[in-house]
């Protein structure tokens, strides 16, 4: 009997053990498997913490510079087609193009990829198409992509979201070209070279079709030539510039050198100001700066030059008390009519060859660029009539502006549809009422 127990025992004993061997072996591949498994997910978890990390510094950058920390194209259409086809850039949103993220603008910043960037950035764009250990952001979304892209279990990752969670939303765009987006208005269109168009409807488009305020980007990056302009050879004041047009007017009503001198510290700081991209319209006693509407017209000035209780210059100053609030507070911006110096930039900025003083005949803006000798149009009906987004700066209707004439009288420039084909965009006239007003901010 013992011996029989010995033997069994022995035997419990081998098939527990052989058990244990299993179960141990059994043990032993899924920790290899989990160790495995989690070296790869901890590679995805890098890339999305550096992709959100990215995020927060490029947005602090760009509020802080009005542009994305970005230099060099990304133009590898195979790579970028690969990002696509795993349906995280969005057709929608990811409209522009492609950058690769400049590491070395961004302080603080410690990440786990794109270490490729060290190797192109002092490259041609050509030459950094070859790599692909990068960060890249589209300009029109900021979604920012991981060209090498991380492998999980045969899928591609390269962003911190994946195809169920597309970001398909709009990036309010605060900045163009390093141009500042007034509150309470959005971005159109365009370009600074072509004109920054902006509105204050919400997805409104260049031709207006929301029918918001829409206003066009004058830059002034040279502070000298923000000036009234000498010599053109156009109109009643002939080589008479500045000497009888003044601003301010120093015997005007009692704010207009205070608000003159505001105007000018506004322009000169944001290198710019925002001009009615076209004659202010009239819709029911509204004053708008819409396509297609009948132009505001036979309105004075003021009741005189020290009494602007009513007409345009009122009009202008009110129409953004009027209109825009954010949150119940007073949006940053500010309207008048367009000062004279304002005018002059603004045909500057449509060939910088006007500051030499000339408005001849083979001016860009003279004849076939204004409606002269027909009746008044709807604003903006007339694309021939555009130059750099801006509509009807010469013809059409006389437009009053804030340059004193001499006694009580104000300047108005442009020209207007019963003029015969001598006058420009330069032109300048006497007049005190039945002008038309075309604001601008700043």
């Amino acid at each position: 009997m013992i011996k029989a127990k010995m033997k069994n025992s022995k035997g419990i004993t081998l098939v527990v053990l052989s058990i244990t061997i299993i179960v141990l072996l059994i043990v032993t591949n899924v920790v290899i498997y989990t160790v495995q498994d989690n070296l790869k997910v901890d590679k995805l978890k890098s890339m999305q913490n550096d992709i959100d990390n990215l995020k927060d510094k490029v947005s602090s950058y760009y509020a802080q510079n009005g542009k994305i920390p970005a230099k060099l194209r990304y133009q590898n259409i195979e790579k970028i087609e690969q990002i696509r086809q795993t349906g995280v850039i969005s057709n929608t949103v990811d409209t522009g193009e492609f950058y690769i993220i400049d590491l070395a603008a961004i302080e603080n910043l410690t990440l786990h990829y794109g270490k490729d960037f060290e190797k192109v950035k002092d490259l041609s764009e050509a030459e950094a198409q070859n790599y692909q250990d990068l960060y890249i952001i589209n300009e029109s979304s900021q979604n920012i992509f991981y060209v090498a892209g991380v492998n999980l279990d045969g899928e591609w990752y390269y962003t911190n979201y994946t195809e169920d969670g597309t970001d398909t939303t709009s990036v309010d765009l605060r900045y163009i070209d390093g141009v500042k987006i007034p509150d309470g208005f959005y971005y159109v269109g365009g370009t600074k070279d072509t004109g920054i168009v902006i509105s204050d409807v919400k997805d409104d488009d260049m031709n207006n079709t929301k029918q918001g305020n829409q206003f066009v980007w004058v830059p002034v990056e040279d502070p000298n030539k923000f000036t009234l302009i000498d010599g053109y050879n156009n109109g009643e004041l002939q080589n008479k510039v500045p000497n009888t047009c003044i601003e301010p007017y120093d015997n005007g009503y009692k704010t207009e050198v205070e608000e003159y001198e505001q105007m000018r510290k506004s322009v000169l700081l944001n290198h710019g100001f925002y001009i009615g991209r076209f004659e202010t319209g009239k819709v029911n006693e509204e004053a708008v700066v819409r396509k297609n509407v009948d132009a505001y017209v036979s309105i004075p000035w003021g009741i005189s030059n020290t009494d602007v209780s009513e007409g345009a210059v009122k009009k202008a100053k009110d129409f953004v008390n009027t209109n825009y609030t954010n949150k119940g507070k007073k949006v940053n911006v500010t309207s008048n009519l367009c000062y004279g110096v304002q005018w002059d930039a603004t045909i500057q900025f449509f060939d910088s060859n006007y500051y030499s003083g000339t408005c001849d005949d083979n001016s860009v803006v003279k004849y076939t660029k204004g409606n002269y000798n027909k009746s008044l149009i709807k604003t903006g009906s007339n694309e021939d009539y555009a130059i750099k987004n801006i509509y009807d700066m010469a013809g059409n209707a006389g437009e009053m502006t804030m340059e004193y004439w001499k006694w009580n009288c104000r300047t108005v420039r442009g020209g207007h549809c019963w003029n015969s084909n001598t006058v420009s965009c330069s032109t300048r006239e006497s007049r005190r009422c039945c002008c038309f007003v075309r604001r601008k901010f700043y």
